[in-house]
């Protein structure tokens, strides 16, 4: 699993760092922006790019099956589920 972070640091608490760090089964991509998905049969990639508007700026796909976007721990409209047709749900 791959945890992409725009950020050089994790801005979550301590203890849910120290968690992500320490699994194993999770990769940090610090200072990475995902700029779109790709696939002719649902997910099969991430356009990334790291260090976003930066000298040393880099572009790049990553392989993967499927993708989760959540910018929080607790969700900003907590009485809302987003479909993917970005019809709301309550």
């Amino acid at each position: 699993m791959y945890l992409i972070v725009r950020k050089p640091f994790l801005r979550a608490s301590k203890i849910m760092q120290k968690r992500v760090m320490e699994n194993e089964k999770i990769e940090v991509l610090f200072e990475h922006n995902a700029v779109g998905l790709y696939g002719d049969n649902g997910v099969e990639g991430v356009h990334l790019v790291k260090r976003m508007g930066e000298a040393d700026e880099q572009r790049y796909d990553l392989a993967i099956d499927g993708f989760f976007l959540a910018i929080s721990l607790i969700p900003i409209f907590s009485n809302r589920m987003w479909t993917p047709t970005k019809r709301a749900i309550y």
